[in-house]
């Protein structure tokens, strides 16, 4: 049996980002009169949506625990608390903040992975070079060049 939804206004509030790493995304539920926030909910991060924070938009319905629709909201008009506003522009920045720590810290882990795949290779190199083995060097390079352009076997 699937759960009951209305169509009722919402407030985007921007993104967020939980304690365990997951992003979602952050509306406040107007009550049917559409003045009052009833409740403030959250949803799996699936997509960027073309909102803007603080805005009112119609055209999801809310049940409990479900939404649907969200993203084919239309604009109503500006939230009026402006600092409340200003708050929830202030926690979706944090939570892209975050977001882009996270990418940069994966980022960096990729690179130490390369590095620690590339280390036997710049050992044998350096030794190579050190001997004055130029077309040893040379060779090697071209080898390096030549498994990067190739495709990768399936496992």
């Amino acid at each position: 049996m699937s759960e009951s939804t209305e169509p009722r206004n919402f407030v985007y509030l921007g993104q967020r980002y939980s304690s365990d790493g997951h992003r979602y995304v952050a509306v406040a539920v107007l009550n049917a009169a559409g003045d009052t926030i009833e409740k403030e909910q959250h949803y799996s991060f699936k997509k960027a949506y073309e909102y803007a924070i603080g805005c009112v938009y119609a055209g999801a319905e809310f049940g409990d625990k479900n939404c649907v629709g969200l993203d084919c909201g239309s604009f109503r008009e500006e939230w009026k608390d402006t600092g409340r506003v200003i708050e929830w522009k202030a926690k979706d920045e944090e939570a892209r903040a975050r977001v882009a720590l996270a990418k940069r810290e994966q980022d960096a882990k990729g690179s130490t992975e390369l590095e620690s795949i590339m280390a036997p290779l710049q050992r044998v190199y350096a030794r190579m070079n050190a001997r004055g083995d130029h077309l040893g060097c040379s060779a090697l390079e071209q080898a390096v060049v030549r498994m990067l352009r190739r495709k990768p076997k399936q496992p």
